[in-house]
Formats: structure tokens, C-alpha cells, sequence
């Protein structure tokens, strides 16, 4: 109805409530209430008030609320704007209400956008990150910063977003409300790549390899440029499986941040590697880092090496915190720790719920989230209203008996609330029945059954029905064609009110059962609901996700055992993913969180995320030489601590943010940074201290190997004399160490062995 109707109907219901003062049984007056005069249809009072009092009879004695539901058309220029404008002035109208809240499709619409003062955060977040990466890739130095490159990294980052959003608006994916959390990501992703190749960079120089800037970039692409692309294609494969899901919102999400994880490290093999060549020339040269044109005095190398190495946190992991976590009591500790964990995690997992409510995507100071909470607030036992939809194909004469047996499975279904099935063939047969009926339309009626004799007199009789006073409220629920033959038609009903998603999903799945079992095709006999859309989203995700999941770590740990050549470490790799997703989904669960479409694209990102945080310690580990606790060490020397700090640093600006989106986002992302962080810089280096796999087979790591067993029987002596080692090459000596007893020559006095005499170099 338009507008102006709107209007009516509050003035006929001030007029009826000024008809009631004055009388004693005013409230017994509104329990007799049992018809709409306004759409002339029965009409039950309880579905309108909240919080309702009753006496002992059972009559309602007075509410602290009342909902009324308006259908707005658009005609004479009036829009949902001018409903709006007519609900607000309610409150000035009538004193005595406390409140008047509103809610429409299109305040919803516009409430569920970001919050103002989060875009604020947004643009601070960009600076903070820019600052800190510019400052942190290189040094606090005149030659040694790299400002620029940092810089550079960020126009990179710029053409990503560009790649992103372009190409999938050009394929056909429209924006998302998730879409606010794409630059977020790939900041992060794109920082840490910086890192990873600058440091690669450093360390060539450090370390002498390469004779020119070539040399070194390119010793720099071999060791940095395989951790960056095995991160990098772990991602693109979780995400890129992410995409084949049946979700449109996940599916277009998915789609641009794995366009803008392709576009990072294109350009990061590119545009930024060009930009780091350029600056590595400059400091060859001593100039200065932010203006070239200044050029510096050599300092010595001795000064230079020293400030290479001056770096607190690989001081820290080096000289504290690998020799810490090598005692054995702390892997014991470490160990009980995770499992602990895990089965407490387990457990949360296991009570995980898929499931979203409106409220949460508005903003707390809208209209749309007064209206959402007061509804739940005064209105929490209201189910929700559904119709069972009939097509063109039914044939309501032939299949009468079909079509009663449906009303009566859904009148018994335990989810269909009692008294509030309105059957309208049901109600149409108990009119045909009636002896005044029988008399006046005796020719077109059986005498027995008095039921229509054809199909043409079941239309006649229907158009008599709907337009008698028993009739008229069924008006709305058919569809006649010009030849008044019932194009379609609905049965409405509402549920009983139900608290969590699985009930939902059931209520759902209970009514499409029925409905199938009619026999009719899903296009002509289907039950609908607004709310059908989050339950069918809700039961659809709890599958995709877990199915998506289950692929891209499939795919994940494939291809990192493609990389790594070693299946001891693919396994290893593939139960910390394990563990860290099943950790991170139980936390969920403690932090009173659900997965929903926001949460579900960083749980599929937290795949490459788990493998980010493994991959390095993994390759490091197996490329070093001696024993395991040595590998370990060494394997977290190498890390660039820097890689999850920055991790965290996206995070900050978030913490603050209002948008359920920007929340959800940072909750799940620091679970998975957080879980991320212990099994790969804790859980996974004491795993590979105590049972890791051998080191790749190079010489030089076989001379350590060999070492490290030397140094182990030197501290155990054998007591017999034998050697505790053989001869083997390292570099271009060959070695026999010999741990024997003097020996005693002919003449009484000591002197070598046999085997002493054969220690040659080459």
C-alpha cells in the first residue's frame, strides 16, 4: 500500500484506543481483537505485542511493545525516504510512546556500510605500516637506509590493487563489504616479501657472493626468491580453490585478493627488484639514501661489518632464545603445551557454530541496530514467517487431496507454530460445505462431498469465496490469469521461535522435505523466507568451508613437498597446518565468534598464512648441515623477524575499528598470527630438534653431519681405543681424526701409529 495509508491506519488505531478510555474492560476489549478491518483477514494480537502480562485467566492485561509491518509502494513520487519521515514523526505525535524505531530494506542497506570513523583508521593504518616498512627494510643509517625501496615496495603494492580490482570488475565480480580487508592483506603479504628479498640481498653482500650487483640480485633471487615464490603460490592455490566455492560473496573476495597476490609478486620480481638493484649501486657508492647527489666517505670494513651485524633480534634468537628452547625440559613443556592446547581447541572446534545475525553488519549507532536488538529484546519467542509457495502446474481440482495432505504434514511439522496455518484450500473446502453455501450453488456441487463437480465450477466458487466476508483475507494469497485459472498461489505459516542455526537449518530442511514429497517439481511447490537466504548461506558455508579447507591444504602440502623434496617434512608441515587451523577455529569458539562469509575468507587464508610462518624454518633447516640442534639454531638465525612483526602491525589500526567486518577481520587474523607464531617458531623447531629429517645431500652438509658425530664421541670416549671416525672430505682436506692410546715402539719409547703416519692434505 502507498504512503498515505500509512497514515489511515494509525489514525483508525488512535480512534480505536479513544473508543476504549473509559471503559473498565478495555483490555478485555483487546483480548476480543480476532479480525484486520484494514486487510480483512484474521488477525492475532499476540503476534504484535512484546513482552506481553497476563492475568491468571489468561488475558492479556497490558505490553512494552507493539510491531507493526508495512508494505510501501512506490507510487505518486512516495518512497521508503517519505515512510521514514512519516514513522519519525510518530514519537512527537504520540507523547506517551517511549520510543518509535524503524527498519527497511534500504536503511539496512545503507547502516551496513563502513563506519566513517573506520575509513580514519584505514588511512592512519597506511601511514603507520608505510613508515614502518620504509624504515625497517633497511637502516638507521645516511647510506645504509633504504627509504626509497621501501617506497617502491608501496607503489608496487598500488599496481596490485589496480590488477586486483580491475580485473575482477572486469570478469564480472561485483564489490563486496569484504573488500575493505583486500589492501590490509596484501600490504602484509606485500611487506613481507620486502623483507625476505632485501635480506636475501644483505646477506649475499655480507657473505661476499657476487662480484657485481647482478651476482649479488641474483643470489639474492635464488635464497629469498623461492621462499617469496613458494609463499606466494601457496596462497594463490588456497585462495584460488576458495573461489571455486558456490558462495558469491567468499567466491568474489577470493577471486581479487588472489589476483592481488599474483600482481604482488609479479611486480615484486620486477618493478621492485629493478628498484633494489638501483639502490644496491647507490650504496656501493656511499651516497647518501634519501638524497643520491650526497656522497659519504668509505667507511672500513670493520666498521661495516659490525653494523651489518648489529641487529637485536637475530642477537636475541641466536644468543638467547634457540640455546633456550634446545634444553630438553623446554621441549618437554613446549610439547604438553600444544597438545594441551590442541585437545582444548579440539573441543571448542567441535562447538563452532555457522551462523550470522543482521545486527552485527550495522552500525551500533543506526536505526537499523535500535530496531534489531529491541526486536530481539521484546519480541524474542516471534518465529519467522514463511509461505509454501504453488505454481502454474498444480491443478488445485485434481490434487485437492494432495494439497490437504501437504497443509496437514506442515499443521504437524514441530517447527510450524500452532494456530498460525493459514490453509486457504482448507478454509475454501470448510466454506463449500456449509449448508447455505450448499444451497445457493447446489448445480455446481456434489450432493455427497459437496465438493465442485468440475474444474470450471472450483473457479467459480473460488471467485465467490475470495470476494464473500469469510473469503476475503485469502485475497492476497492467489494469482489469476485473465481467464481466471490460479497461476499461482501461497500457504503462509510462521515458525516457532528457534535460538541457534542448526534449529534454523532443520526448520528449513524439514519444510523442503515436505514439500518435495508432494511430488511436484521444486519449481512449482517450494517453501521461501527472507531469512532462507542466511540459513541456506549458513548451511552451505559450514560444508564449502570445510571442503575448501580440506583441498587447499591437500594442495598446499603437495606442493611444499614439491618443493622441499622431502616427505618427512611435508608431513611435519602438514600437521602444524592442522593444528594451527583446528587451534584457531576452537578459539573462535572461547572468543564467542561464529564463521560466517567475513570469518570464512580468512580461515581459507589462513592456509598460506600457517605455511608463511613453516616454510621458512622447513627450507632453512633442511639446507643446513650437523646435527639437529645446530639445524634448528641456525634455522632461527635465519628468520627475519621483521616477517611477523609486520603481521602484527597490520593489525593495529584495526584494533579500534567499529565495522563488524574490520572486527571479525582483525580477531580471526591475530588467532591465526598468534597460533601461526608458536607453531612455527616454537612448536615446529622443537619438533625437528628431536626427530627432524637429514639435511640436503651437499658436501658441506655432510662434512657437518660428520662433525657433529665426531664432537658427540669425543664427549663419550670409547675406552677401548677404537677410532670414533673415518676419513671423509671437507672443502679440499682429507681428515682422519684418531683417538687411541699411545703405542709403544720397538725400543720401549712412544711414537705414532700406523694410521697417524697416512694423515695427508691434499
Amino acid at each position: 500500500m502507498v504512503i498515505d495509508r500509512v497514515g489511515n491506519m494509525i489514525i483508525r488505531i488512535d480512534k480505536r484506543i479513544k473508543a476504549l478510555r473509559g471503559s473498565a474492560n478495555k483490555s478485555l476489549l483487546l483480548n476480543d481483537i480476532c479480525y484486520n478491518p484494514i486487510y480483512d483477514r484474521e488477525f492475532k494480537v499476540e503476534a504484535y505485542l512484546g513482552q506481553i502480562q497476563k492475568n491468571d485467566s489468561g488475558y492479556i492485561m497490558g505490553a512494552s511493545g507493539a510491531k507493526q509491518v508495512y508494505s510501501v509502494t512506490e507510487a505518486e513520487g512516495l518512497s521508503q525516504s517519505d515512510f521514514v519521515d512519516v514513522i519519525s514523526t510518530a514519537k512527537d505525535t504520540y507523547s506517551s510512546l517511549d520510543d518509535v524505531l524503524y527498519f527497511t530494506r534500504d536503511s539496512f542497506a545503507e547502516d551496513s556500510q563502513i563506519v566513517i570513523d573506520d575509513l580514519f583508521l584505514l588511512a592512519v593504518g597506511y601511514v603507520l605500516i608505510a613508515i614502518f616498512a620504509c624504515l625497517y627494510v633497511g637502516r638507521i643509517h645516511w647510506v645504509h637506509n633504504r627509504i626509497w625501496v621501501g617506497f617502491s615496495g608501496f607503489i608496487a603494492l598500488g599496481f596490485s590493487l589496480i590488477v586486483s580490482i580491475g580485473l575482477s570488475s572486469y570478469s564480472g565480480y561485483v564489490s563486496s563489504p569484504i573488500e575493505a580487508t583486500l589492501p590490509y592483506l596484501l600490504i602484509g603479504i606485500m611487506v613481507d616479501n620486502m623483507f625476505v628479498l632485501v635480506g636475501s640481498l644483505a646477506s649475499a653482500c655480507r657473505h661476499g657472493h657476487g662480484r657485481n650487483i647482478e651476482e649479488q640480485i641474483g643470489h639474492a633471487l635464488e635464497h629469498g626468491g623461492l621462499s617469496i615464490l613458494v609463499t606466494s603460490f601457496t596462497d594463490i592455490i588456497a585462495l584460488g580453490i576458495g573461489a571455486l566455492t558456490t558462495l558469491p560473496l567468499v567466491a568474489t573476495f577470493c577471486v581479487q585478493i588472489t589476483i592481488g597476490i599474483f600482481g604482488n609478486l609479479v611486480f615484486v620480481f620486477t618493478f621492485f627488484t629493478a628498484c633494489l638493484a638501483i639502490d644496491q649501486r647507490r650504496v656501493n657508492q656511499s651516497r647518501n639514501g634519501i638524497l643520491c647527489c650526497i656522497v659519504h666517505d668509505t667507511p672500513d670494513k670493520t666498521k661495516a661489518r659490525l653494523w651489518q651485524s648489529n641487529n637485536l633480534t637475530k642477537d636475541f634468537i641466536d644468543k638467547y632464545y634457540a640455546p633456550f628452547l634446545n634444553l630438553k625440559p623446554v621441549k618437554v613443556i613446549v610439547i604438553l603445551i600444544t597438545l594441551g592446547m590442541f585437545g582444548a581447541m579440539t573441543y571448542g572446534w567441535t562447538k563452532l557454530e555457522y551462523y550470522t545475525e543482521d545486527e552485527w553488519w550495522v552500525d551500533e549507532d543506526s536505526d537499523s541496530y535500535k530496531y534489531l536488538t529491541t526486536q530481539k529484546e521484546y519480541f524474542p519467542d516471534v518465529g519467522v514467517n514463511v509461505a509454501v509457495y504453488l505454481g502454474h502446474n498444480v491443478n488445485y481440482y485434481n490434487d485437492w487431496h494432495d494439497i490437504s495432505e501437504l497443509c496437514h504434514e506442515i499443521e504437524h511439522d514441530k517447527y510450524t507454530m500452532e494456530g498460525y496455518l493459514h490453509c486457504w484450500p482448507e478454509l475454501f473446502r470448510a466454506w463449500l460445505i456449509q449448508t447455505e453455501v450448499y444451497n445457493n450453488y447446489s448445480s455446481k456441487l456434489d450432493p455427497q462431498s459437496r465438493f465442485p463437480t468440475s474444474e470450471d465450477n472450483y473457479n467459480d466458487l473460488l471467485s465467490i469465496y475470495l470476494n464473500h466476508s469469510d473469503g476475503k483475507a485469502n485475497q492476497d494469497f492467489i494469482t489469476f490469469d485473465a481467464g481466471r485459472h490460479i497461476v499461482a498461489s501461497k500457504i503462509p505459516l510462521r515458525t516457532i521461535a528457534m535460538h541457534n542455526s542448526i534449529e534454523k537449518i532443520e526448520s528449513m530442511e524439514s519444510l523442503l522435505r515436505i514439500t518435495h514429497e508432494t511430488g511436484y517439481s521444486p519449481h512449482d511447490c517450494f517453501p521461501f523466507a527472507l531469512e532462507y537466504f542466511d540459513y541456506e548461506l549458513n548451511e552451505h558455508l559450514a560444508y564449502e568451508l570445510e571442503f575448501t579447507m580440506a583441498v587447499a591444504a591437500g594442495c598446499v602440502i603437495a606442493m611444499t613437498f614439491l618443493v622441499l623434496a622431502s616427505p618427512i617434512m611435508a608431513v611435519y608441515m602438514s600437521v602444524c597446518i592442522s593444528i594451527v587451523l583446528v587451534d584457531v577455529m576452537g578459539a573462535m569458539y572461547y572468543w564467542e565468534m561464529t564463521i560466517d562469509a567475513a570469518s570464512s575468507v580468512v580461515m581459507i587464508q589462513a592456509i598460506g598464512f600457517a605455511v608463511d610462518y613453516c616454510i621458512h624454518i622447513s627450507e632453512s633447516f633442511l639446507s643446513h648441515g650437523g646435527s639437529r640442534e645446530n639445524r634448528m639454531k641456525a634455522s632461527l638465525g635465519k628468520m627475519d623477524p621483521a616477517c611477523g612483526l609486520t603481521s602484527f602491525a597490520v593489525l593495529l589500526p584495526v584494533f579500534a575499528a567499529k565495522s563488524y567486518i574490520y572486527t571479525t577481520f582483525y580477531k580471526v587474523f591475530l588467532l591465526v598470527w598468534i597460533f601461526g607464531l608458536f607453531h612455527g617458531l616454537v612448536f615446529l623447531p622443537v619438533l625437528l630438534s628431536l626427530i627432524g629429517p637429514r639435511a640436503y645431500l651437499t658436501i658441506e652438509n655432510e662434512c657437518k653431519e660428520k662433525e657433529s658425530k665426531e664432537n658427540k664421541s669425543e664427549d663419550n670416549p670409547t675406552s677401548n681405543g677404537s677410532v670414533s671416525s673415518v676419513g671423509h672430505h671437507c672443502g679440499s682436506t682429507s681428515v682422519l681424526v684418531v683417538d687411541t692410546p699411545d703405542s709403544t715402539g720397538p725400543n720401549g719409547t712412544t711414537g705414532p701409529t700406523p694410521l697417524e703416519e697416512h694423515v695427508t692434505h691434499m
